[in-house]
């Protein structure tokens, strides 16, 4: 009863899900496993107790380049690393995010402090 409902979905109208669904060898998978965030040296004019401090951090991970293949209410390209509360920020987890293969030009790394961008680099 349930596989007789999906056969009867049709993905013409979004070419975005099409797209992924029918033609799955346009697509590539990008592990990312991310560890922690150090300075390398502290320095009076980069303290690291000034940028960081014992808080909740989160990171986003997300594709970059405009036919990427994600979009706001697709967002394959984009995943977070769950909120961590530590004087630096450390996670030692794993994810997955999802583009077109081809497409991509870099991958962009952003921490955040709650709703506050604390550091963001593209790679």
């Amino acid at each position: 009863e349930i596989f007789s409902m999906v056969d009867n979905i049709s993905l013409d109208g979004i070419p975005e899900y099409k797209s992924f669904f029918e033609e799955q060898e346009k697509y590539e998978q990008i592990h990312v496993h991310l560890q922690d965030m150090r300075y390398k040296a502290k320095t009076d004019s980069c303290d690291i107790t000034k940028i960081f401090g014992k808080r909740s951090y989160s990171a986003i991970i997300e594709t970059v380049g405009e036919e990427s293949g994600s979009t706001p209410f697709f967002p394959i390209g984009t995943d977070t690393f769950l909120p961590v509360e530590n004087e630096e920020p450390t996670w030692d987890k794993k994810l997955m995010v999802v583009g077109r293969k081809g497409k991509i030009e870099s991958l962009k790394l952003s921490v955040y402090e709650g709703k506050n961008m604390k550091f963001s680099c593209s790679f």
